[in-house]
């Protein structure tokens, strides 16, 4: 079917027509509120986004090609252009090992071989598997291992439920209805890209940010011809440093049905 996709124009021409309502621009705000006070600091000045409407709920139940793949500034990933046997278009996250011309399923079946890239139930598994995109509740849309790099490990099951180990070390029980994908999510190594000059910052929307000590004594109370003279505090005068930032709360088991 992807050599058919390939060659005809006329399917090329309804995939272009119908690929403009999976996506839409969002206004930036600028770190701004409602009524155009600043909120957020330093932010503004970035270039437009699209914000593409990716299919999380996955309930297609047909087989499918990948067509092409863009990639997503919010997500900060690349999303692979799926075209079922259907006719239906829809977008997904980009897993490792699965490109352009490889064939995908996505449904509630039991398949024979359940490859990577493809969606189903969790009681279709073997255990030891890489898994990603994970329903925590039946019926429902993914809500976990959805970031770029992410994925767990399918360990057993017992009584019908599934035990899984994320990627932090925690083990989460999930039921045998619940949808899941194969393989590990597309890391796209963002942090590790140089960006060369400060202009990239001005593009994604970073302000240049001024030190206190460099302001005179009526804008920050660093200010002044003195190196500070006080201990670190905001513009206001409230102490930044010594304080708690977390709360120690996290579990090690989790119980979803």
């Amino acid at each position: 079917m992807y050599k058919l996709i390939k060659n005809n124009w006329n399917i090329i021409k309804l995939i272009k027509k119908n690929i403009f309502k999976l996506k839409f621009g969002i206004k930036r705000l600028s770190g701004r509120s409602r009524k155009g006070k600043i909120t957020v600091y330093h932010r503004g000045n970035a270039n437009k986004k699209n914000y593409y409407i990716v299919d999380f709920v996955r309930n297609i139940n047909n087989y499918g090609y990948i067509i092409s793949k863009i990639y997503d500034n919010y997500r900060k990933l690349f999303l692979n252009l799926i075209c079922y046997n259907n006719g239906i278009i829809l977008y997904n996250l980009k897993i490792i090992n699965v490109n352009i011309g490889t064939r995908i399923y996505t449904g509630k079946k039991n398949i024979l071989n359940f490859f990577i890239g493809s969606s189903s139930l969790i009681k279709y598994l073997k255990s030891g598997d890489f898994i990603s995109l994970i329903e925590l509740k039946k019926n429902t849309k993914a809500k976990i291992i959805r970031a770029s790099g992410l994925y767990s490990i399918f360990l057993y099951k017992k009584n019908d439920i599934y035990f899984i180990k994320l990627k932090s070390g925690v083990i989460i029980k999930i039921n045998e209805n619940c949808m899941i994908t194969k393989g590990k999510i597309f890391n796209n190594n963002k942090l590790l890209l140089k960006k060369k000059k400060a202009g990239i910052n001005r593009i994604l929307g970073w302000k240049s940010i001024v030190r206190g000590v460099a302001m005179n004594s009526k804008d920050h109370p660093h200010g002044g011809n003195t190196s500070g003279g006080r201990p670190c505090v905001t513009p206001w005068g409230k102490l930044t440093k010594g304080k708690k930032t977390t709360k120690n709360n996290k579990k090690k088991y989790r119980f979803n049905f």
